[in-house]
């Protein structure tokens, strides 16, 4: 049959819309609808702004807080809900908290108003939003209709004791939170589109040891006071270094003066300046925020995270690269801490005023008449007087003026100098009043940075915090489904709240708009992936398609063909029968058993003429010896050789007979014992001629 896959639709899941560019949905009529709809159309959708589970407590069980769902199964006109969550609700279901305690819900999740809404369409298409939306589904317009959408979870009664000593008091804040969802069918595929947002998050922290810190700086800070004041006065260090000096007592002497006051004052706010000190958060656009005054620390998990919108699916907020981060700030904000406190105070000191005045009577000793007054003014602030910038006033009157006139620039260079070194040694030396502070605050700091660096991974250990969670992408909540057919459903929720996630005491989930399943009915299209009329169902074809892997009618049945075909192997009608192989033996002329019938091989043996155990028979070897001119154990009969003796003119022990060697000596012509006969040496010497001889 023909190859069905060629023609099989696939259906699949699109990237979302606003991945590909497309504007964000705000209105009905900004998404994606079909340009007609076929017989068949079905669409769903759904929307439910709270959900979960707490203290064992299921929220889908409570009316009041159940959200929309909307069917259409062909009609028309589109199916469309949209009801606002019951916020009462909350307040009349109880928990029972551990320890027994009984509280309503609304102590635990306070939410502002918000909507739900849900439209199934003809054409396989729907849509869902939750939270700030408006009852058209927009969007981003809920707050102007009164559904703001905002949330705050009171955690501390459900942590109980796992916050340990470390963290009092645990809130989480969000602004507006909304989500929506949408799934359209086109001409070959399913469109969906997902998407939420929300207004800002915040974990509130009450921490005892930071409340501590305050009242601790506030008794440093009014050590620093107690030698402020120890400056001016009668017993000052200030006044008696003026009265004491040289120049002054010179000039007092000149004139004659007359009860001489020296009086010192010093306006300070050190307090106050402590105070706003404290109010002032700490770390106020790093994500980290200390108010020593209230005792908090408040974590911008929208400046932390870079960003709470815009995530990747099931984004875990409290992961080990936040936790790590939030240490290091915390650790570089109580670094600061102590710089910024020194910094106030001397800022504060350098600010104060103080006030010095040197008054005298000058009066005519013979006469007893007043002839003038010394009257000279210092007021200006420590910074100035330090630094040499101050001026003194000289409201002298009748003759002292003239008196004093020559002597007076010197002293009051003398006098600024004087004042400027003992505010400037006691306040801003190396072991002055400043320097003890920082010292003594650094290490009341330390032991706070070491118990609080911790404090993300006590978080982590305690709560979950999922962004964009979406049931059908990795890293989706614990017990939900990892995929999804391409026609839904498909869902998404802006957040979800796990609270002892090891062990959930509450799992809470806001703003869950679903879409799906849907589907477009055009026949012979794929239904959940499957194909109907000559199609695939569940991945068989039916009519002359294959059932589970096997043809039928002419075709394999458990890897067997029928009619003309194989069964079990072997060949029936148009195979071999007779002359053909059974059980891999030939009958007729072929092998049984790997042995030849008729001239062929017996157990390896040839019969007439042939082999028998080796030995040929007729004209063969029996045993390695031939027979009739052959060898017998080695020797020859008839002209061969016996025990290596040749019989008839050959050797017999190496001697040959009739010309040949006897004993290594020649016979007629040969040599005997190396002597020749006949003109050949014997003893290898050679003969004479006889001399008689030729007589």
């Amino acid at each position: 049959m023909a190859d069905t896959a060629a023609h099989r639709r696939r259906r699949r899941v699109a990237g979302s819309l606003l991945a590909a560019g497309l504007a964000p949905i705000i209105a009905v009529g900004a998404w994606l609808i079909p340009a007609s709809a076929a017989e068949g159309d079905e669409s769903r959708a759904a929307a439910r702004f709270v959900d979960g589970e707490v203290l064992g407590i299921d929220l889908d069980t409570v009316a009041e807080l159940a959200g929309v769902e909307v069917e259409n199964l062909g009609t028309p006109e589109p199916v469309t809900d949209a009801n606002p969550l019951d916020l009462t609700a909350l307040g009349a279901i109880n928990v029972e908290i551990p320890g027994g305690v009984q509280l309503p819900l609304s102590d635990v999740l306070q939410l502002g108003a918000v909507n739900q809404w849900a439209s199934a369409e003809d054409g396989g298409a729907s849509h869902a939003a939750t939270g700030a939306v408006a009852d058209n589904g927009g969007v981003g317009t809920g707050a102007e209709a009164g559904f703001p959408g905002n949330a705050t979870f009171n955690l501390t009664d459900l942590v109980g004791e796992a916050l340990t000593d470390l963290i009092a008091d645990l809130q989480l804040e969000l602004g507006a939170i909304s989500s929506e969802a949408h799934l359209a069918a086109t001409d070959s595929a399913f469109e969906v589109t997902r998407d939420y947002e929300i207004a800002g998050g915040q974990l509130r922290l009450t921490v005892p040891l930071l409340a501590d810190l305050g009242p601790q700086i506030e008794d440093l800070v009014g050590t620093v006071d107690e030698t402020v004041n120890g400056l001016v006065g009668p017993e000052g260090a200030v006044t008696g270094a003026v009265q004491t000096l040289d120049s002054l007592l010179s000039l007092l002497e000149v004139i004659g003066a007359e009860e001489v006051t020296v009086a010192t004052t010093l306006e300070a706010d050190l307090q106050g300046a402590v105070q706003e000190f404290l109010a002032t958060p700490l770390g106020e656009g790093t994500g980290v925020e200390l108010n020593l005054a209230e005792g908090t620390l408040v974590i911008d998990l929208d400046t932390l995270l870079g960003g709470l919108n815009d995530q990747a699916p099931n984004t875990q907020v409290l992961s080990n690269a936040v936790v790590d981060q939030l240490a290091t700030t915390i650790g570089q904000l109580l670094d600061t801490l102590v710089q910024d406190l020194v910094t106030t105070i001397e800022s504060a000191l350098q600010s104060a005023t103080l006030n010095l005045t040197i008054q005298a009577t000058v009066t005519d000793p013979l006469l007893g008449v007043e002839l003038g007054t010394l009257d000279l003014t210092l007021n200006d602030t420590l910074g100035n007087i330090i630094a040499g910038e101050a001026e003194i006033v000289d409201n002298s009157s009748g003759v002292v003026p003239a008196l004093i006139a020559p002597l007076l620039a010197p002293l009051l260079e003398t006098l600024i100098d004087t004042v400027g070194g003992v505010l400037d040694e006691t306040l801003f030396g190396e072991a002055g009043a400043v320097a003890t502070l920082g010292e003594t605050a650094a290490g009341l700091v330390g032991g706070l940075t070491d118990a609080l660096t911790p404090v993300g991974e006590l978080l982590a250990s305690i709560l979950s915090i999922k962004l964009n969670v979406q049931p059908d992408q990795p890293d989706a909540p614990v017990g939900e489904s990892a995929a999804r057919a391409s026609d839904g459903p498909y869902s998404v929720a802006a957040i979800e709240v796990a609270v002892l996630p090891d062990s959930p005491a509450a799992v809470l989930t806001l703003a869950q708009s679903t879409v799906g399943p849907n589907t477009a009915g055009d026949d012979g299209t794929e239904v959940d992936g499957t194909e109907v009329d000559g199609t695939e169902v569940d991945g068989t074809e039916v009519d002359g398609t294959e059932v589970d892997g096997t043809e039928v009618d002419g075709t394999e049945v458990d890897g067997t063909e029928v009619d003309g075909t194989e069964v079990d192997g072997t060949e029936v009608d148009g195979t071999e029968v007779d002359g053909t192989e059974v059980d891999g033996t030939e009958v007729d002329g072929t092998e049984v058993d790997g042995t030849e019938v008729d001239g062929t091989e017996v157990d390896g043996t040839e019969v007439d003429g042939t082999e028998v155990d080796g030995t040929e028979v007729d004209g063969t070897e029996v045993d390695g010896t031939e027979v009739d001119g052959t060898e017998v154990d080695g020797t020859e009969v008839d002209g061969t050789e016996v025990d290596g003796t040749e019989v008839d003119g050959t050797e017999v022990d190496g001697t040959e007979v009739d010309g040949t060697e006897v004993d290594g000596t020649e016979v007629d012509g040969t040599e005997t014992d190396g002597v020749e006969t006949d003109g050949v040496e014997v003893g290898g010497e050679i003969p004479r001629p006889d001399a008689r001889a030729g007589r």
